[in-house]
């Protein structure tokens, strides 16, 4: 006959679990607040991501941000106002490339200043981090540097970046009217010219002077000579073989 242990009253009647299945009252006062530590991707991350972006967003492999389109970026520069703007552009290209050539109303925020131990940041990012409604949009030319600085953004603890697809390059052929500055000649294309084809094959030659008899032998007295004739007779290689 096995004995059972039999705790000593009721657990319930007790308290022990109440306490347990008690659950915390939350204040709407502190709703707004968010984890300053970045502990790393989480499941809350991303349903909160997928949430913002919408089921129609792209997500590639080894990125860490989201993206926005040229056309949707066109909207929103057209409709954001001085006094309640609701995304900030980062151009984050030299500082020749910004100033030949840049997005209407984009600041200049070179890639290596992420890197910085001391000041990473403009002042005016401070008021885009991670606030609710409002983007961060970072853009180069084509999208080289603009991918590693995004991943980058993400491990800072920047939840609200998004990047440009296609980069100036694609957005000013589209929407010449947002840009300031003239749009750099892509490197990537070259001129090609069509060279026309000759009507005979080029032939090596070498010439000889055959002069008449009536022609004077002073090369003076050709000029004054109206019967003086010359011919240059040509003579292929292919005749010597």
């Amino acid at each position: 006959m096995s004995s059972i242990i039999k705790p000593i009253g009721d657990a319930k009647v007790m308290g022990v679990y109440d306490i347990l299945d008690k659950k915390v009252t939350g204040s709407k006062k502190y709703d707004s607040v968010k984890a300053t530590i970045n502990s790393g991707p989480t499941l809350d991350k991303a349903l909160k991501k997928v949430g913002e972006a919408g089921i129609n967003a792209r997500f590639r492999r080894d990125e860490h941000f989201k993206r926005i389109k040229k056309s949707e970026l066109a909207k929103k520069m057209m409709i954001n106002e001085e006094d309640n703007k609701t995304f900030m552009l980062l151009d984050v290209r030299d500082a020749d490339d910004f100033t030949r050539c840049h997005l209407l109303g984009a600041v200049h925020y070179p890639a290596p200043m992420l890197s910085r131990s001391v000041n990473p940041l403009l002042p005016e990012m401070y008021s885009f981090k991670n606030k609710e409604g409002k983007l961060l949009i970072i853009y180069d030319y084509d999208e080289k540097i603009v991918i590693p600085l995004g991943n980058l953004f993400f491990e800072k603890g920047f939840d609200n970046v998004e990047v440009l697809t296609g980069g100036l390059k694609d957005f000013g052929v589209q929407f010449p009217e947002l840009i300031q500055g003239t749009l750099p000649e892509d490197p990537t294309l070259k001129k090609t010219v069509k060279k026309k084809p000759s009507s005979s094959p080029p032939t090596s030659s070498r010439s000889s002077t055959i002069s008449y008899d009536d022609a004077p032998s002073s090369p003076s007295s050709v000029a004054s000579s109206p019967s003086s004739v010359i011919l240059f007779v040509t003579h292929n290689n292919d005749d010597n073989n």
